[in-house]
């Protein structure tokens, strides 16, 4: 799980990280919708979305931080952004909420839940 939040440019695909785990595509993929409650392409966005609201954190521009999260232009990373959670991003920041309480969701699964997909359970 941190190396999907780590590293987003270019995003691990799900079979190098099986590969990485000892596991085949499939099973890999199952685990992991198993163990998160997600599927890996929704985790990945997700991932991506968060380091995009970390690095605006530090940079105070949405589009930097967009870009270096991986996303191909601005309007590609906010239009993923309102598919994701509703509303566009300039309006989530505009409303004072604190992207920093992503990050706590982020080490809470990777602590709780990567361990079986290093197990290869």
């Amino acid at each position: 799980m941190q190396r999907l939040q780590e590293q987003t440019n270019p995003p691990f695909s799900a079979s190098a990280l099986a590969v990485e785990t000892g596991l085949s595509v499939s099973r890999f993929l199952h685990l992991f919708r198993l163990e998160t409650g997600t599927s890996f392409r929704r985790y990945r966005m997700w991932a991506r979305m968060l380091r995009a609201a970390l690095l605006y954190l530090e940079l105070r521009d949405l589009t930097s931080a967009a870009m270096d999260a991986g996303f191909a232009s601005p309007s590609h990373f906010t239009d993923t952004f309102h598919d994701m959670f509703g509303l566009t991003p300039s309006k989530l920041l505009a409303a004072g909420a604190d992207v920093r309480s992503l990050n706590l969701h982020a080490s809470q699964v990777d602590s709780s839940q990567s361990n079986v997909l290093r197990r290869g359970r």
